[in-house]
């Protein structure tokens, strides 16, 4: 098969997944303490865990593999995703990633991790993929998205609302600095 083959970027995303979640996790212990730190760690690790038992059950197919994802784990995660909703405050709006690292750093892997999913779906077509897969991939996307708010309200990061009207101030503002320096 050709490097460019789609079981390869599969892979490939899954890997880059995984190294970002390790950087998630490193700068997560790096942060001041909070409650439940110790659940989101466990909760990086357990991804970090079930991103590479994917790839096995990819690379090995999945009569070969014997630790394969199921609906168990996607229970914890969905467990998981409840708990830390339920600590956040209610979700109004379209947000930004923060000024925060470790909050930035959730939604980079929240973002690769769509990416591994869309790849994952694009490899169906030419391979047998458990229907589980997906679905894991889906809700570690939205497990991401709970956890960086989850963690961004416990370090007390003000979440950066997106509206239509702000899409283009900053560079209104971007703009008017440069006029200043005389640049434009």
């Amino acid at each position: 098969m050709p490097k460019n083959h789609p079981v390869f970027c599969l892979l490939g995303s899954l890997d880059v997944f995984n190294s970002v979640l390790g950087c998630c996790k490193a700068y997560l212990l790096e942060t001041a303490p909070f409650k439940d730190k110790d659940l989101v760690a466990e909760a990086l690790t357990a991804l970090q865990n079930a991103v590479f038992a994917i790839g096995a059950e990819i690379n090995l197919g999945s009569k070969k593999c014997s630790n394969k994802i199921s609906s168990s784990q996607i229970e914890v995660m969905e467990k998981l995703i409840d708990y830390l909703d339920a600590k956040s405050p209610p979700l109004r709006n379209f947000i930004l990633p923060s000024d925060s690292i470790p909050v930035s750093m959730l939604h980079l892997a929240r973002g690769l991790c769509r990416q591994a999913e869309r790849d994952l779906i694009r490899t169906k077509t030419h391979f047998s993929i458990r229907n589980e897969l997906v679905i894991f991939l889906n809700r570690a996307s939205d497990m991401l998205f709970v956890i960086s708010r989850f963690v961004g309200n416990q370090l007390g990061v003000a979440e950066k609302i997106w509206t239509s009207e702000r899409s283009f101030r900053s560079f209104e503002k971007l703009k008017q600095q440069l006029k200043a320096l005389n640049e434009i």
